[in-house]
């Protein structure tokens, strides 16, 4: 227990010394959380219905569900890349 409280000790300083440590490490999570949530949201407030055809039908979704089938693609585009 007292292995964890050195280590905290020792993290919580170096925070201390470069608080812009937490802005790089939390870039990363909000970039991969954020920029498919931007994406869905843009293509659901933009997107023409024949641009959501064309979603269906590149990626084989269901027709029924115009969000479902844009986040659908945007899971499908972004998630293997990362």
């Amino acid at each position: 227990m007292r292995l964890t409280w050195v280590i905290l000790a020792r993290e919580l300083a170096e925070i201390r010394r470069a608080p812009i440590l937490l802005l790089s490490m939390a870039s990363l999570p909000a970039t991969l959380v954020g920029v498919p949530l931007v994406t869905v949201w843009y293509l659901m407030a933009r997107a023409s219905p024949v641009a959501i055809v064309f979603l269906e039908e590149l990626y084989g979704l269901d027709p029924a569900a115009p969000a479902t089938t844009i986040a659908e693609a945007a899971a499908l585009n972004w998630l293997p890349i990362f």
